[in-house]
Order: structure tokens, then C-alpha cells, then sequence
């Protein structure tokens, strides 16, 4: 699944030139935000995790588990475990039943209701079965394509219908370029051929991919297929060939990268190649334009984390400065066009945002910072310094704007910020003594060593994740708490009941899933009859879009009978009444 070691050009391309390792300029760095220049947008699946232990149905029952996943609020969940085709009874992780050679309906069924509604899953098949690979060889065997398509579509029809989550994004294969390509080649893949009587097998797993594909999407016509997982992005004449391979049948291009493979690399290090992956995307993101440039291909950076060997044990992704890097690394990737991430992982003792006891480990923080205020238009952001301070800005649909400034310095840094909208601002940071709201005045910020800090400001995030309406809410009982509600500015933001669709001409919307209200970070109460609604498009027939058109409806003309006035005081907690 991993790297040993970074390859001499993936290297160059993360690493660039050598660091200027003088002392930082005591002077203060001014960061400047033009909101009106946008340059990315940072969609609901920016910020994703992977679910690595999301097939135990023992795990994704666990309280602890499921209230910590929706304090981080992952949009985009890759399900992703090497046990996958492991046996049911035998492996924690496995979901066939080998005995019959089918997948195991309770259990899956099982795992995937311990998951928030709201989130995108995208669920990886990492490759086939032992039977279909008789000889051991790791190649799926000669004549076994449609019997492995056939398994995976019959996945797609038992999540979809039986456990009720059609719509599904599903990635095909895991790392397998390593296999069908790299171990062909000289030179890490970049060399000729070890053998000439020996070609690469790149078209053969394409070929394989694209029969799985099809098939899937007959299972279930409203989910997206992609893949392939890519081990190694930097060798773009793959991903060229891969993509013409796979033809129509590829909806989104998926790739992995981590930073080190050795626990001695040094802070700068990381912190270089996490800014690298920027560089990456852009790379993998030309190269799948150059062969499909008519039909656009979102291309998702699903798999990232600071070592690439489990056995490395690297403190830092368990520290604050894994909540640095990870900062750096989602940071990058949506502003050169990832359409999603998803780092590694959600819960375990090495990686794992939360640790195998459950325990919120720093970058949990971040996470729930990033998906509660930075969902939007990425804006411009010039001075800094790349090896001191890197800032990121984005302006929500609610008008609301969050800077984040990562110091990736082992020294405290001053900021002056320039663009910084006037008015109250809450400054948040986390630092190696864990989180703490912090005082915020004029235009001036001091940033502790080694440390993520957000400074927010106007109005709150919209009320993500509250599908559907509320029903039956009488509207006198909204006027009796009309006098104790605030921020009539603010917006919720939910799909439509289906119920309620034919009175809005709203057809197009997807039926809802229950989730509780959440609020952003000013916690105000909400006043529903002065409120704007924004009904969003849900995406159930596109996976890959993102509420590209909205409506936007007064709630005191059509929607008074329906919503309560509710209070919410954290993101995670159920919503209340006032």
C-alpha cells in the first residue's frame, strides 16, 4: 500500500529547491487577502477522511466513534481497508462470505449504519478476491474479468438498495500501478523495460477497471466510478495512458502520496513535500485534461498522510504538527484543483485522527474547523512566506470569511494582514498545549510556533447537514419565540423534503436524510420566519457536483408550518429548542 521511499523525481517535484535556512526575519510577515479574486472553490468533499475502520460493525457503533466523526464532519468519507475481500467471519475487516462466495449483507449493512448520513461516501474496492487470482501472483487471472465485475456491481446493488445510500462515489482498485506497471520498469518506473519480451500491463488493468465500471453503473445508475488509486502520480505518461484506457467510463481520477518514509526526516521536511502536493495535483490534474479536454474529470487526492511505513511510528501524526501538515496538504491540493481529499486515517494508533481509544487527536480540530467555516471560494492570498507562514482564505456562500494561517516555523511569528474585513472576529488556535479562543484586535495576529490558527468573521456558516424540514411546526409556536431569536441575517441550508417538492416545482431534489442542525462558531440562535432558505440541488444524479444552482425561498411566504426555531450550541450536538 505504501512507499519505502520517494522516487528521485517525485522527490524534486514535492521537495523544489533547498531551503534558505537562515533565521526567520524577526520583522512581521503581512498576508494579503483579495476576496475578490477567486482562484479555487473548496467544495463539502475538500476536507475528507479516510474510514479505515469503518468495516467493523463493532467500531462504527461505537458512540464514541460516531459522535467524534461528526465533530470532524468529513464531506467526503473513503472507505478504504486492504481486508476488504477478506472473509466475513474470520476478519474484522472483511466483507465476503468465503464459505459462498458472496458478500456478507448483514455485515455490511451493519458497518455502513454507523456512518453520518450527510457525508459522501466513497467506497474502494482494492482489488479481487484470492479465487480469482489462483496462482498467487497478484494479478487478477485471465477470464475472471466479469466474474470480478460482477462482484463488485453486485456491492454497488446491496449498498445502494439494501442498505439505502444510492448515489455512492466507488473507486476501483487500490495502488495497483505499482503492480500492472512500476515492477515492469527500471529506474522506479521512469526506466525502459527489465525485459523486452515482458510489456507493462497498464491497458489490462484499465481494461479491467473500465468492465467493473460498467457494470456498476448498470447496478445503480446514480452513482460515479473512478480510480485508480494511483501509488505513484508523478508518472504521468501512466495516468495518460490509464485515462485513454479507460475511456467513457472514468468519472473522477484518484491518487495517493505521502511524505516521508522515515521518521528522521526533518520537520521542513515534511512541511515541504506537504506544500509539494500541490504541485502534484496540478500535474495529475493537466495530464487527465490533456486526454479527455472536452468532458472535465474531477480528480480526487483520496489517500495522504506524513509516513508512508506504518512501522516508522512518525509522533507527529498524533501531534500538532500532524495538524500542520495536514493543513499544508489539503490546503494545497484544493487551491491547485483537487475536487476532494481524504487524508489517512480516521481512527487507529498510528494514524488516526482519533486514536484507537477514540481520543481526538489535533488534527480532529482542524478538520472540524475547515468543514464547519471553509466550505466555498477559495480567494487570493499574497506575502507570507512558504517557509515560515502560508495562509489560505475562503469567502462561504453565506458571506462569511475565515483565513487560516499555518506557522510552520519551530518560532512564534507576527502577522499583519492586509484585506482583513472590519467587524467582529473570533480567532481560534491550536497549538501544542491543544485549543484555545484567543483575543483578536485591529490587523495583527502572533502565531505560535509550529501551530494552525483561523480567524473568522461575518456571518455565520450556513446550517450545514439540517435535512430535512422539520414537520408539523405550528406557526404560532414560532411566533411565541420570535422575541428570543437572533441573527435573522444568517441562512439555513438543507435539501428540500421530498414531501414538499411538488408545491416548489423543486423536483429535481433528492429525497432528504435525517441529520440534526448544526451551527458555525457563533453559536446564535437562528429567527426561521425572517430567514432566506437556500434549497440545494443534493447531487444524488451527480455525484460530482456540488450545488452548482440554487433557490433561494423566504421562509415566513412557504416554509413558517415546517422549521422550528431551534438552538444549536456546538457543530456535533443535536439541535434544541430556544
Amino acid at each position: 500500500m505504501f512507499w519505502k521511499s520517494l522516487p528521485a523525481a517525485l522527490c524534486l517535484l514535492l521537495c523544489g529547491p533547498p531551503a534558505d535556512t537562515a533565521q526567520a526575519d524577526p520583522a512581521p510577515i503581512t498576508v494579503t487577502v483579495d476576496w475578490n479574486h477567486v482562484v479555487a472553490q473548496a467544495t463539502p468533499r475538500a476536507y475528507g477522511l479516510n474510514a479505515f475502520r469503518g468495516f467493523d460493525p463493532a467500531i462504527t457503533a461505537n458512540p464514541a466513534y460516531q459522535k467524534n466523526l461528526k465533530y470532524m464532519a468529513p464531506g467526503l468519507l473513503r472507505l478504504h481497508n486492504g481486508g476488504l475481500m477478506g472473509d466475513s467471519v474470520q476478519n474484522t475487516t472483511g466483507w465476503i462470505d468465503h464459505a459462498h462466495r458472496r458478500w456478507d449483507a448483514a455485515k455490511i449493512k451493519a458497518a455502513l449504519a454507523g456512518f453520518p448520513p450527510g457525508a459522501t461516501l466513497l467506497i474502494n474496492i482494492p482489488t479481487w478476491p484470492d479465487w480469482m487470482d489462483a496462482d498467487g501472483d497478484g494479478f487478477l487471472d485471465a477470464g475472471q474479468t466479469a466474474a470480478y465485475a460482477r462482484l463488485c456491481a453486485e456491492l454497488v446493488r446491496l449498498v445502494g438498495q439494501d442498505c439505502k445510500r444510492p448515489g455512492a462515489l466507488w473507486e476501483v482498485t487500490n495502488e495497483q500501478d505499482e503492480r500492472y506497471f512500476v515492477n515492469f520498469h527500471t529506474g522506479g518506473g521512469w526506466g525502459p523495460l527489465k525485459d523486452s519480451q515482458k510489456p507493462d500491463r497498464v491497458e489490462e488493468l484499465a481494461a479491467i477497471y473500465a468492465q467493473c465500471a460498467a457494470a456498476m453503473k448498470s447496478a445503480d445508475p446514480t452513482i460515479r466510478v473512478g480510480g485508480p488509486a494511483m501509488e505513484r502520480p508523478d508518472l504521468t505518461p501512466v495516468i495518460r495512458r490509464f485515462v485513454r484506457a479507460a475511456g467513457p467510463h472514468l468519472d473522477f481520477f484518484s491518487y495517493h502520496i505521502y511524505a516521508s518514509g522515515s521518521a528522521a526526516d526533518s520537520d521542513e521536511t515534511i512541511f515541504n513535500h506537504a506544500q509539494g502536493f500541490g504541485d502534484v495535483t496540478q500535474a495529475v490534474a493537466e495530464a487527465v485534461r490533456a486526454e479527455k479536454p472536452g468532458r472535465p474529470i474531477p480528480i480526487f487526492f483520496d489517500e495522504y498522510n506524513i509516513s508512508a511505513d506504518w512501522e516508522t511510528r512518525d509522533a507527529r501524526m498524533t501531534n500538532v504538527k500532524g495538524a500542520v501538515f495536514d493543513a499544508l496538504a489539503m490546503t494545497a491540493a484544493v487551491t491547485h484543483g483537487a475536487a476532494g481529499t481524504a487524508a489517512w486515517n480516521e481512527c487507529d494508533g498510528i494514524y488516526g485522527k482519533m486514536d484507537d481509544r477514540y481520543r481526538l487527536r489535533p488534527s480532529a480540530t482542524l478538520f472540524h474547523w475547515l468543514n464547519a467555516d471553509m466550505i466555498g471560494a477559495v480567494v487570493s492570498t499574497a506575502g507570507g512566506d512558504p517557509q515560515t507562514v502560508v495562509a489560505y482564505a475562503v469567502k462561504t456562500a453565506a458571506g462569511r470569511k475565515s483565513l487560516l494561517l499555518v506557522n510552520r516555523s519551530p518560532r512564534e511569528q507576527r502577522v499583519t494582514l492586509a484585506g482583513w474585513s472590519t467587524g467582529r472576529t473570533t480567532q481560534r488556535q491550536l497549538t501544542a498545549a491543544g485549543e484555545a479562543a484567543t483575543p483578536f484586535t485591529g490587523s495583527a495576529a502572533t502565531l505560535p510556533a509550529a501551530s494552525v490558527t483561523l480567524l473568522t468573521a461575518g456571518q455565520s456558516q450556513p446550517l450545514a447537514q439540517a435535512h430535512p424540514l422539520l414537520h408539523h411546526v405550528a406557526q404560532t409556536l414560532i411566533k411565541a419565540n420570535d422575541g428570543g431569536v437572533g441573527g435573522a441575517h444568517l441562512k439555513v441550508d438543507f435539501a428540500t423534503a421530498q414531501r414538499l417538492q411538488p408545491g416548489f416545482g423543486l423536483f429535481h431534489h433528492a429525497p432528504p436524510q435525517p441529520l440534526p442542525l448544526a451551527v458555525g462558531g457563533d453559536r446564535q440562535r437562528v429567527k426561521p420566519p425572517t430567514m432566506a432558505v437556500i434549497a440545494r440541488h443534493d447531487s444524488c444524479r451527480n455525484a460530482l457536483l456540488d450545488d452548482a444552482h440554487q433557490e433561494q425561498l423566504r421562509l415566513h411566504l412557504h416554509l413558517a408550518l415546517n422549521v422550528l426555531a431551534w438552538v444549536v450550541w456546538r457543530h456535533y450536538e443535536a439541535a434544541k429548542l430556544p
